[in-house]
């Protein structure tokens, strides 16, 4: 799986010549739109994918992109949200169950925006990836209580933010701090999609501004219950679970840093 993102900056790279046949039908209205740098650097971005790949999906906020791609799985679905200040909980309301406003009122100011928006990509995520109806189909998935954790906690809502269990020894404010946080499987929490399967996903923030989550269907999971995380622990490294972070700028790549990352998938075994 690969994940790539870019800025406004990436238009420098926008080549009308290099569209495929389906993308120079759609140019000339695209371009005429309000959204039309947005469209640029998506279809800029779309060159630095490496194939082949199976399924792809693309994502926009503010400017920016964020494109998925797998060589595996035939469903995929992928959401970047720029963290901006909101009513979280009016918002919430509209597209989560009880389950899910019940972790977000355990926490307060930056911390609840943060769950909100973990909460929102993966839902826009789930239904991306099942082929689901936006935003209709928003209140039907989302994150779901399992066997594991039986009440709704503080310390579970904690957890699932992306925050480290000594929050009250982090100093607030520290690049390395909010760099090293070590991925966590949230084993008390599933993934629920449209339809039976099982799914994954992987819920990370992108320098302080932005969330993102990608989403895939389990089946083709090789794994046992209490298997390692699908992000690599011990290094912070996603390559280890078979994703490439990059982020694309004008003639150059470089790595792209998922910070906070929390990762779902099955806790029972998925066979091949």
């Amino acid at each position: 799986m690969q994940l790539w993102f870019a800025g406004p900056a990436l238009q420098a790279e926008y080549d009308p010549q290099a569209l495929t046949a389906g993308d120079r039908a759609r140019e000339t209205a695209r371009l005429a739109g309000r959204n039309a740098h947005e469209w640029r650097v998506s279809r800029a971005l779309q060159r630095r994918l490496l194939i082949p790949y199976r399924s792809s999906n693309l994502s926009h906020s503010d400017g920016h992109a964020l494109w998925a791609a797998s060589s595996i799985h035939a469903q995929i679905g992928v959401d970047l949200e720029r963290m901006k200040s909101v009513d979280e909980l009016a918002l919430a309301e509209l597209v989560s169950d009880e389950q899910e406003l019940a972790l977000l009122r355990c926490l307060q100011g930056q911390c609840r925006t943060r769950l909100f928006y973990r909460l929102w990509t993966l839902k826009e995520a789930l239904v991306k990836a099942a082929g689901g109806d936006f935003p209709a189909d928003m209140f039907k998935v989302g994150i779901r209580r399992g066997s594991v954790c039986a009440t709704v906690s503080a310390g579970i809502a904690s957890r699932l933010a992306g925050l480290p269990d000594n929050m009250d020894q982090v100093l607030p404010g520290r690049q390395a701090d909010r760099q090293n946080v070590t991925p966590m499987p949230v084993r008390g929490w599933q993934l629920v999609g449209l339809g039976n399967g099982p799914w994954c996903g992987l819920s990370a923030m992108i320098d302080d501004d932005w969330m993102m989550a990608v989403v895939w269907p389990g089946q083709g999971l090789a794994g046992k219950q209490g298997a390692a995380p699908l992000v690599g622990a011990a290094q912070h490294d996603s390559a280890s679970a078979g994703i490439v972070a990059r982020q694309a700028v004008p003639g150059h790549t470089r790595p792209l840093t998922l910070a906070q990352a929390v990762c779902f998938y099955p806790e029972s075994p998925v066979t091949l």
